[in-house]
């Protein structure tokens, strides 16, 4: 795949998962502060946990996929780096 072509996918797959990422990571916040006592565990609380771990196999899925994403994206970061230094390397020994 072209270094171009990669880093369009990089970008727009780090676009993409920003949105569910931070969603994850908001509901995982305030659920924590909740078991550490630092807020009141109320009905809110209960329905971030629920957006947080529920879902049942949709919610598992869902949670498969980002997890899958997220691995990609740091696999295309990696290739992109690793192209660059290359890149570096050559224009060095000339």
């Amino acid at each position: 795949m072209k270094e171009t072509t990669l880093r369009k996918l990089h970008r727009r797959m780090g676009e993409s998962l920003v949105l569910f990422l931070g969603l994850q990571v908001l509901a995982a916040l305030i659920f924590s502060l909740a078991r550490l006592q630092i807020i009141p565990y109320g009905e809110f609380v209960f329905f971030v946990r629920s957006l947080h771990l529920g879902g049942g196999t949709c919610g598992d899925i869902y949670r498969l996929v980002l997890a899958v994403s997220v691995l990609l994206h740091g696999l295309t970061g990696i290739v992109i780096s690793l192209r660059i230094r290359a890149r570096q390397a050559r224009k060095n020994r000339l």
